[in-house]
């Protein structure tokens, strides 16, 4: 998944002529409960991003507190992750003990 946006003229509000390259994502996460229960979107953000050169990959950190509603057991966390420019999605899952 990606996409290569390039452009010219000014970025980010500055006064830089060139060409530059520009990405925007938006994902969200959702948890499985140990009970099958699936919590949507206990995470969601966009960013946008530009540089001078082209996108590799582009790092995402997410964090989000669980409260003492969710007591311990096995749980799955997906993430939802699309390309706001080509309209790709993707997602992945990870699986933890709490």
């Amino acid at each position: 998944m990606g996409s290569k946006c390039k452009h010219t003229g000014e970025r980010d509000g500055s006064k830089e002529d060139g060409e530059y390259f520009v990405a925007a994502i938006s994902y969200s996460v959702d948890l499985t409960k140990p009970s099958g229960e699936v919590v949507k979107n206990v995470y969601e953000d966009k960013q946008d991003f530009s540089k001078d050169e082209e996108f590799i990959d582009i790092p995402l950190e997410v964090q989000f507190v669980l409260d003492s509603t969710y007591t311990s057991g096995n749980y799955k966390a997906t993430f939802h992750v699309k390309d706001n420019s080509t309209g790709e999605s993707t997602e992945v899952s990870a699986d933890f003990k709490m």
